[in-house]
């Protein structure tokens, strides 16, 4: 892989993006949630997350950007994730509540609630050490989807598939980039999947 393709799978699949991609995921290839609800209403679903985790905290990743307050979009300084972070976590804190007022299944709650407790903890990692942020995101897609098909019993080897092989180029392109070391690609996974698959399959952090 070189190095301008490497840059293309990280912007296209950052972690902002993973939230949205969860749901959009859940809704379509899960039975259950199928047939939860009309087409109307997952479009809104997919509105309220969209805009909430991803529109709004790219834009304003990019105007931080322009003002020079972080020197790249990815926030490789350390130091300057704060304001990103918290601005981004208010956000994520903002669709939950939105999204707890409607009557979804439990497992829709738990998704977002894990997206915000992998989030913090990835924050408070990376004060000390660098973990894989875009890791943590991809890593808790298919954590949600695993734990989404081990509670309905549905298995589309096919999707998990396909998650693994993009898990697989993103840590790759974050390696050729030189942004990230082995280990903290895999701690990132790690980190995204165990969170998600615990709380989905457990119903916790709703």
């Amino acid at each position: 892989m070189n190095t301008t393709w490497a840059k293309i799978i990280s912007y296209v699949f950052q972690p902002l993006f993973m939230p949205l991609l969860t749901v959009i995921l859940a809704f379509n290839f899960d039975p259950y949630l199928e047939s939860y609800f009309p087409p109307e209403a997952e479009r809104a679903i997919y509105s309220v997350i969209g805009l909430n985790t991803f529109l709004v905290p790219t834009l304003l990743i990019l105007y931080l950007k322009r003002l020079k307050i972080i020197s790249s979009i990815d926030v490789e300084n350390r130091r300057e994730r704060f304001i990103p972070f918290m601005v981004t976590l208010v956000l994520y804190i903002t669709t939950y509540v939105l999204i707890r007022r409607s009557p979804l299944p439990e497992t829709m709650y738990s998704m977002i609630s894990a997206c915000i407790i992998a989030m913090i903890l990835a924050f408070v990692i990376t004060m000390a050490w660098k973990i894989s942020i875009h890791m943590t995101g991809i890593g808790g897609v298919v954590g949600a989807m695993c734990a989404l098909f081990d509670i309905h019993m549905f298995f589309p080897v096919a999707i998990l598939s396909a998650l693994v092989l993009l898990g697989g180029f993103i840590g790759t392109a974050r390696m050729v980039l030189g942004i990230h070391t082995l280990a903290q690609i895999i701690c990132g996974s790690v980190l995204g999947f165990t969170v998600q698959f615990v709380a989905v399959k457990y119903s916790l952090f709703i």
